[in-house]
């Protein structure tokens, strides 16, 4: 009896280390061989890669860094892990487990930049320097439209949580106030005036009737799209009066159940916060045609870069528009009320990484009446 009680003590330490084994193999063996089925889509960043026509030994001698890169990004079940960790997190301890992602109410997310409330701290003064920096790219991008004979009209696209505070936590609510854009304005108005269109109040104003932003993106939806571009369309009508934007009831709403977006990615739970999508279709046959393609995307969100549209026969204005993720849904409303317009992708363009130089092709081929400038409220909270 002893020596039975003995055996099965014996059977049951191997199965405990064969479980133990199993579970260290089976995240090198499934990033080796890939047998497990990850959605590595959902990352919002372009993943590691190594170079081509390297050997094993070449890549830990040369290339060390970018090999420890390239595991950290895809060793096996590293999104379920993540997935399981961030769950664990939030159901345990009531907490984001992502620093820059603010948990609101009644499924809604936010994001924030390095702090998730720098977007909402009126009471931290705006640094000189900062405005200068601001107030110097804008006229300089005021004086390159101008010198090619085209108006500009400078869109700031704000953010969730200036339009939809009250879905904050109540911790932080109050300082959704207002934002350094405010400041910036107020004190650009001292100046040389700009056109510029500030759309937080008309997208408050459209929330009254449908919801205007995404509760699990950060980026509004058709309907508040729709709610810009129609303010857009009116302040260029002020130049040229032919044009006139088309009213919410040339469309119907569609809603549809989703997957959650870009911030419910950002807590691999796209499952748990799914999204009721509402987006407008035409109910008359659209004018514009897409012409001209050229074939650069986006390396993260795999978006066009580089897109035209042109009406035949039409005498509108002509109009080109450099935008950040939030033109996107800009697009197809204002195709409608320009006899052709070229639309490029420049991200951030606040920042360095828009050449002014090197778009000036865009404009000198397209010779535009109109130049929008489209960029996001929290561009300007950046550092």
């Amino acid at each position: 009896m002893k020596r039975r009680n003995e055996e099965k003590k014996s059977n049951v330490h191997v199965a405990i280390a064969g479980v133990f084994l199993a579970a260290l193999w089976v995240s090198p063996l499934q990033g080796l061989f890939g047998f497990v089925d990850e959605d590595w889509k959902m990352e919002e960043r372009r993943l590691a890669s190594l170079p081509e026509d390297e050997g094993v030994v070449s890549l830990v001698v040369n290339h060390r860094a970018l090999l420890a890169d390239y595991v950290r990004d895809h060793f096996g079940l590293r999104r379920t892990l993540i997935r399981w960790h961030h769950r664990a997190k939030l159901r345990l301890f009531g907490r984001s487990p992502v620093s820059e992602l603010i948990i609101g109410e009644d499924g809604w997310l936010f994001l924030g930049e390095k702090d998730p409330l720098d977007d909402l701290r009126p009471m931290t003064p705006l640094p000189g320097y900062l405005f200068e920096s601001w107030e110097q790219r804008l006229h300089e991008v005021s004086r390159w439209a101008d010198e090619r004979g085209a108006r500009l009209v400078i869109v700031i696209a704000p953010s969730k949580q200036s339009v939809y505070a009250e879905y904050l936590p109540e911790r932080v609510r109050s300082f959704a106030e207002s934002s350094r854009v405010d400041e910036m304005l107020s004190r650009l108005a001292e100046q040389d005036p700009l056109d510029v269109v500030n759309l937080r109040p008309v997208l408050r104003a459209a929330k009254r009737n449908h919801r205007t932003y995404y509760r699990t993106d950060t980026h509004w939806n058709d309907i508040g799209a729709h709610a810009a571009y129609v303010e857009i369309v009116n302040r260029i009508a002020e130049w040229f009066p032919r044009i006139r934007p088309k009213p919410l009831s040339d469309f119907r709403i569609a809603r549809t159940n989703q997957p959650g977006g870009d911030l419910a990615r950002m807590l691999a739970m796209t499952e748990v916060y799914r999204e009721e999508n509402l987006r407008l279709k035409t109910v008359s046959p659209r004018l514009a045609r897409r012409v001209g393609i050229r074939p650069s995307r986006d390396e993260t969100s795999r978006v066009r870069r580089e897109i035209s549209f042109e009406q035949e026969n039409s005498d509108l204005p002509r109009a080109a528009m450099f935008h950040d993720s939030f033109g996107q849904l800009l697009i197809p409303f204002l195709a409608e009320n320009f006899s052709r317009l070229d639309c490029r992708l420049v991200g951030h363009a606040l920042g360095a990484s828009w050449n002014l130089d090197e778009d000036a092709e865009t404009i000198d081929t397209s010779q535009p009446d109109v130049v929008i400038w489209e960029i996001a409220e929290r561009a300007f909270e950046r550092r």
